[in-house]
């Protein structure tokens, strides 16, 4: 399911699909090193529409609510290998990426 990065959970862990937005606007997010194909993950949101904390490359950005809104993106599953029923123990999360190694250009 692709959505925009405000509708993240926090803690979920998404990889951006597209930016639909000015040159400008994307120019900015390139230097937070928010670009597509990216793994992201939200760390929290401040209330009242105030930014978003996300974690990217190890980093964490804040990112408004207006450029927010434009980055669209996958959110990626998570399960555990250890539980019968796939569920995490203790709150802990192991998440499965969705990696393309051919498009990417790795072979």
């Amino acid at each position: 399911m692709v959505t925009n990065l405000c509708k993240l959970a926090e803690g979920e862990v998404a990889t951006t699909r597209h930016i639909e937005c000015e040159h400008k606007i994307q120019r900015r997010l390139a230097v937070l090193g928010i670009k597509t194909g990216k793994t992201v993950r939200k760390i929290t949101s401040a209330p009242l529409r105030g930014p978003l904390v996300i974690a990217v490359d190890r980093a964490k950005v804040a990112v408004g609510r207006g450029m927010a809104e434009r980055v669209f993106i996958k959110v990626l599953k998570w399960k555990d290998e250890n539980t019968p029923d796939g569920q995490p123990q203790y709150g802990q999360k192991r998440y499965v990426f969705e990696i393309n190694w051919h498009k990417r250009g790795c072979f």
